[in-house]
């Protein structure tokens, strides 16, 4: 956000000339092809962090959308569906499934396919659809809103950056004549 308020000043100084602001050296570097160079990367790289978080969102709300799903689905799925989660968890906490006769699981794979950024063993360790489910009565609509959100910022930055490259060269060309 403070890149983008910085980016739009300077944007605003260089196209408009305000006289009184360049008087000062700040305003004047500010409005320069260097600067509009370095802000122009900062906000590329911040829409490419976006773009990749945007992704992990979109994970998020599906489990969570699948987890509403059943929570709509009535006592009886909720019941087998925490049975599940329970089982999943201990496997992950334990290594041993207690109910597998033949021990098919394999505690190594499951540990390799886990992330430590999102981590689903420990979600699933302390998942409870019983204190979930109350609280889930509108987060389909909640979270379109806020997926509709992260999409927006991520637009307004690919915008952000496009209108840096533009102002960025245009300034490059009244550098190269003014010199």
């Amino acid at each position: 956000m403070i890149l983008n308020i910085v980016s739009f000043m300077a944007i605003c100084c260089s196209t408009f000339h305000f006289e009184q602001a360049m008087k000062f050296d700040v305003v004047h570097s500010l409005t320069s092809s260097t600067a509009f160079c370095v802000l122009r990367i900062a906000a590329f790289t911040t829409f490419l962090v976006q773009l990749a978080c945007s992704s992990l969102m979109l994970v998020g709300m599906s489990s969570v959308l699948t987890l509403d799903f059943i929570c709509h689905m009535g006592s009886t799925v909720q019941f087998h569906a925490q049975e599940v989660i329970w089982e999943i968890g201990n496997f992950t906490l334990t290594g041993r499934d207690p109910f597998d006769p033949y021990h098919t699981g394999n505690l190594g794979e499951t540990k390799a396919a886990d992330t430590r950024f999102v981590s689903v063993a420990s979600m699933m360790q302390h998942l409870s659809l019983e204190r979930f489910c109350p609280y889930s009565e509108n987060v389909g609509a909640q979270l379109f809103i806020f997926w509709s959100s992260g999409i927006a910022s991520l637009v307004s930055q690919a915008l952000m950056a496009i209108a840096l490259n533009g102002e960025k060269e245009r300034i490059s060309v009244h550098e190269e004549h003014v010199w």
